[in-house]
């Protein structure tokens, strides 16, 4: 097996670690070579979206956003999103590429970022209204 595709050879560890709390459904993640950890929160599994929720659960739909996770820790915000779900950068890795799917939409968003990784302006890069939903992005 090549040194490669065996992770006890790539990892420091096998052991999962916890790096955020108080995210409900988190999907990603993805690395940026800056040491940050851009990953989704969509509050709500995907069978439930665009469906209400039980009575007590209407803020489950608020926060559905991209976030990043820094080298020492901070997680912030980077763009709320409705639905998002894969993540992919640019070549130049400037432009985070986030795919928000819903019952209705299929949208890619462009998100381009500052060199700290703050979003500085966001558009829609492409729709689709093909089935199946897109789940992820590939670019390069």
């Amino acid at each position: 097996m090549a040194a490669a595709n065996y992770l006890p050879d790539v990892l420091e560890t096998t052991e999962p670690e916890r790096l955020a709390t108080g995210f409900v459904f988190t999907e990603g993640p993805l690395w940026h070579p800056d040491g940050y950890w851009y990953f989704v929160d969509k509050r709500i599994p995907y069978q439930d979206r665009e469906i209400a929720g039980p009575p007590g659960t209407e803020n489950l739909w608020d926060g559905a956003a991209v976030y990043r996770l820094a080298p020492e820790g901070t997680v912030s915000l980077v763009v709320n999103c409705e639905y998002p779900n894969g993540l992919a950068f640019s070549p130049d890795e400037r432009t985070l590429y986030v795919v928000a799917n819903t019952r209705s939409s299929k949208d890619i968003h462009a998100i381009e970022l500052d060199a700290a990784g703050r979003m500085t302006r966001r558009r829609i890069s492409g729709r689709s209204s093909a089935a199946p939903t897109p789940r992820s992005t590939r670019c390069g």
